[in-house]
């Protein structure tokens, strides 16, 4: 019966390698959250583009499930295949609440200078589109600012930026 596909168990996959995890996280379910991992859902279930659901709620700006998700030891420092964390992703998308939930959560096991691919950190990425309460934030809680991406462009310089 686990081959059977038309039975859901908290470790089916679909076509993109999303678990019921990652679908409750895209659609901000934070209830469903709860009843998937209490019925043992992997809370670090990496679809086949690397991202955990813990991504993907960052990735939407929903603050509630990221710190629902962080409470069952989500994984701040996984990363895609672009080497991207969810920290990376709150910070791309202006989604500083989630940032805040990240940072905050627990100040001491949250790496805010990982890069990623390209050599950016979160610092780089909130630069780059102008979050000024994302940088204010990151910068409060010790985001280094001399960080160098593959680019040779600190933070300022991506903040700088012609576009």
């Amino acid at each position: 019966r686990l081959n059977d596909p038309s039975i859901v168990t908290p470790f089916s996959r679909d076509d993109r390698g999303y678990t019921p995890l990652h679908v409750a996280a895209i659609c901000g379910q934070a209830q469903l959250i709860d009843l998937l991992v209490c019925k043992g859902a992997p809370v670090n279930a990496t679809d086949y583009h690397a991202l955990t659901p813990l991504h993907l709620a960052c990735q939407r700006g929903y603050q509630g499930v990221t710190l629902l998700l962080l409470h069952y030891k989500a994984n701040t420092d996984a990363q895609d295949n672009n080497g991207n964390t969810a920290l990376h992703l709150a910070c791309m998308y202006g989604h500083e609440d989630c940032v805040k939930a990240l940072v905050y959560y627990d100040v001491q096991t949250c790496r805010l200078d990982l890069q990623n691919d390209k050599g950016d950190t979160a610092l780089h990425m909130a630069a780059r589109w102008g979050y000024e309460g994302i940088i204010q934030v990151l910068l409060e809680n010790g985001a280094s600012t001399d960080v160098l991406n593959k680019s040779k462009d600190s933070p300022l310089q991506c903040a700088l930026n012609s576009k």
